[in-house]
């Protein structure tokens, strides 16, 4: 057994070196034979930001998702690459931040909102990491406000009037295509990605199964979020018109994606349609929001319903992000308040 006196010098003498990385950190000594981990001493941004980079949590996300935190940096690391990562004071942010709000995309407009935010987000993580590091003792971007809006603006939607005479002016081959996104609700990264072999029939009933999505690179991985694993009983109109698109697709095989073009040229064909049917050009992704204004507008289905077949996680997702009040809808509501206004001044 320790003497008192030998019990007291091992408290009072310093540790033996440990491992001094965050995520591997252990009350394991380390020995002669051990080979001590490289630690960044007063690392750059960028140093730190490369090593984020690196750790396995990151390394192990999506393609598209490493891809959009790679785009974030390159407005971020003209900025802080070899400024010390303790050196980043409020200041500094305040400054960089005036640069995003005044930054002109190529298309002459200032930067979304909504892009503002996932910048923002990706700083935030690489300092927040260098928090957890131990490179600092807090974030400097706390007592800064995040930027971008918080409240979303109400996407623009087509009624089926509007489509009707969309898909009227998209090639044939293409029709089923801009279907899928309008009436099914899939995602252009879902539509894409779909293949012969995801098309099954059951007592003389069609079948879709979602359970991958395509990147802008045409690399294939799992959906957006483990609720968009769904499966879709397709019209007779749709699977007719994804059967014409294989059969004229020759040598396609069972895995092969039925629809291979990039998102750019998608893109033309959508804006041509577009200009030669007359009607206002929404994204891709606004056809999704207008299948589901249209299912909740139509009174026949449940939120719930409507979230299942959109493959959303819960039915708040549909009602605050996707399901938008129709037009002829809030005319409705507000010839109903002035009826209801002049019974009462009568």
């Amino acid at each position: 057994a320790d003497t008192p006196q030998e019990v007291t010098q091992r408290r009072t003498e310093p540790p033996t070196a440990v491992l001094e990385h965050a995520d591997t950190a252990s009350s394991t000594p380390v020995t002669g034979t051990q080979k001590r981990p490289q630690r960044l001493v007063a690392p750059t941004y960028g140093q730190v930001w490369e090593e984020y980079r690196n750790t396995p949590k990151i390394k192990e996300l999506k393609r598209s998702s490493l891809k959009a935190k790679d785009d974030a940096q390159a407005f971020i690391l003209p900025h802080f690459r070899d400024v010390k990562i303790k050196d980043i004071d409020t200041e500094m942010l305040q400054t960089w931040q005036q640069y995003m709000k005044s930054y002109i995309t190529r298309n002459g407009t200032p930067m979304a909102d909504s892009s503002l935010r996932r910048t923002q987000k990706q700083l935030n993580a690489v300092l927040n990491y260098a928090v957890a590091k131990g490179y600092l003792r807090f974030s400097p971007m706390v007592d800064l406000t995040d930027l971008g809006s918080t409240v979303t603006p109400e996407r623009p939607t087509w009624s089926d009037e509007e489509f009707f005479l969309f898909r009227q002016a998209a090639p044939e081959e293409w029709r089923v295509f801009y279907d899928l996104m309008y009436f099914m609700g899939l995602r252009i990264g879902e539509a894409r990605a779909i293949t012969p072999a995801d098309i099954t029939y059951e007592n003389g009933n069609a079948y879709l199964h979602i359970t991958k999505s395509c990147d802008i690179d045409g690399e294939t991985n799992s959906p957006k979020t483990s609720s968009s694993h769904r499966t879709l009983l397709l019209p007779p109109e749709i699977e007719q018109g994804l059967r014409d698109r294989i059969f004229h697709s020759y040598g396609l095989k069972p895995y092969e994606r039925i629809f291979w073009e990039r998102p750019g040229g998608i893109y033309s064909i959508t804006n041509r349609a577009c200009e030669m049917a007359g009607v206002r050009k929404i994204s891709h992704h606004d056809m999704r929001h207008s299948c589901a204004t249209n299912l909740v507008a139509s009174g026949e289905y449940t939120l719930v319903d409507a979230a299942r077949f959109l493959g959303h996680k819960n039915a708040f997702v549909t009602a605050n992000t996707y399901a938008h009040s129709p037009q002829t809808h809030k005319a409705a509501i507000a010839d109903s308040v002035s009826k209801r206004m002049r019974r009462m001044a009568a």
